[in-house]
């Protein structure tokens, strides 16, 4: 079975709204409908890459979501969480209730051409024990 792994989906919420994730299952979870995530508007697809290492015996990911988006996006120092949807509709969970959050970090362009791009390139970096896990309903 072929798993189309293009992003076409991101919303987020905040951090604080994840505290009654259920974790039935080893890399997956359940998100309560009231983590009342927004959409966010950005350019598809977007990517994500997931690398994993091991320092002192244990096993550290660290996952890097990137998307572009006219939004400007101002987390006002509250820790947010990112809910990702694949074209084969699947969806993941980046971010917990806990430390550490993802870190999202912007850069604006401001081309020298017309034919460039002017989006706001946002990247959310995530360093945890657990990779981004999908969600089951």
């Amino acid at each position: 079975m072929a798993y189309i792994k293009n992003i076409i989906k991101i919303e987020m919420t905040e951090a604080e709204n994840l505290k009654s994730v259920v974790f039935p299952m080893d890399q997956r979870c359940i998100v309560p409908s009231a983590a009342n995530f927004r959409s966010i508007q950005c350019k598809v697809p977007s990517s994500c890459e997931i690398s994993d290492k091991v320092e002192s015996k244990v096993r550290i990911f660290t996952s890097k979501l990137t998307f572009k988006s006219c939004e400007q996006i101002d987390p006002n120092y509250r820790p947010l969480a990112f809910r990702i949807t694949t074209a084969d509709g699947i969806r993941y969970l980046m971010g917990c209730d806990r430390r550490p959050y993802p870190v999202l970090t912007r850069t604006e362009n401001l081309p020298s051409s017309h034919t460039e791009s002017s989006l706001i390139t946002y990247t959310a970096t995530w360093t945890d024990v657990i990779r981004p896990l999908q969600i089951i309903e």
